[in-house]
């Protein structure tokens, strides 16, 4: 008789990191954190609106590359997607990007290839 070797979650999860599913479902699990943190950010900010939150531009005026980063994700957790790309593009990009990574360049995960040696 055989055992079947029963996984953890967690087991589970780490093998499934080169297929489309997981790849998938890692895309998932980023969004809906992403939107959790957007929503508790618009809710924070709408009870205590604390100002310039960037420190760059509070103490010398001038804006950074970042300045509009808070603000998307403010507008986003309020579902204003225009007023997002409105506030700063290159962020919406950014995070578009870091969203879909765990699908990789071919769509199967992005799992690294093995290395080879050679002689």
């Amino acid at each position: 008789m055989t055992a079947v070797r029963q996984f953890g979650p967690v087991e589970r999860w780490r093998r499934s990191a080169g297929t489309t599913a997981g790849g998938l479902s890692r895309v998932l699990v980023r969004g809906l954190g992403a939107a959790v943190v957007a929503v508790a950010a618009a809710l924070v900010h709408d009870a205590h609106d604390p100002g310039v939150l960037c420190p760059l531009r509070r103490f010398t005026g001038i804006p950074c590359p970042g300045c509009g980063s808070t603000t998307v994700f403010i507008e986003a957790g309020h579902g204003n997607l225009l007023g997002a790309v409105a506030a700063n593009p290159v962020t919406v990009v950014v995070a578009l990007g870091l969203l879909v990574a765990p699908l990789g360049p071919a769509g199967g995960g992005g799992a690294c290839p093995t290395p080879v040696a050679t002689p």
